[in-house]
């Protein structure tokens, strides 16, 4: 996979900034002026992430959260009791 273009990274960073679309829009105009390969990129780059957009809902994330055995100290220690859960 190619290395993703610093340039169209910050462009998109700005824009997933800003929630209105026409100041999103507005913005995109200025920022890729007439680079037709940055627009296309970062406006593929929104649908992804607007597609992706409550794949993981933050409420359910602590139940993925497995505690590690620990010894006292708090230290990993395979073969320990797990500490307790959320």
């Amino acid at each position: 996979m190619p290395e993703p273009d610093p340039r169209v990274m910050a462009i998109l960073a700005e824009a997933l900034a800003l929630s209105d679309t026409a100041a999103r829009a507005a913005y995109l105009d200025r920022a890729c002026g007439c680079n037709a390969a940055h627009r296309a990129s970062v406006e593929a780059l929104l649908g992804a992430h607007s597609a992706t957009a409550g794949f993981v809902d933050p409420d359910t994330t602590s139940a993925l959260v497995v505690p590690l055995p620990t010894d006292a100290t708090g230290a990993y220690a395979p073969g320990a009791p797990a500490a307790p859960g959320p």
